[in-house]
């Protein structure tokens, strides 16, 4: 019960320093007003948890370009 209680307060941390970051990108403009930083969020996040599984250094895209294109996707104008 302990170690599950400290693992939610550290995942509402983690979630925290998140959308702290994204709500402050969105107030200078670097994200469109419309945008849901919740959502956006979680997109990041699981794109990124994920991206072990389906990036290939030997494909397309190498590990840069393929941060280019996810800023480009997140911000109205990549960064």
């Amino acid at each position: 019960r302990k170690r599950s209680v400290f693992l939610l307060e550290l995942r509402n941390h983690y979630e925290r320093i998140w959308l702290n970051v994204l709500e402050e990108a969105k107030k200078e403009g670097q994200i469109a007003a419309d945008r849901d930083v919740v959502v956006l969020r979680r997109l990041l996040g699981g794109a990124l948890a994920w991206s072990n599984y389906w990036y290939r250094s030997e494909g397309k895209l190498d590990i840069d370009q393929l941060a280019k294109q996810t800023l480009y996707m997140a911000f109205p104008e990549g960064l």
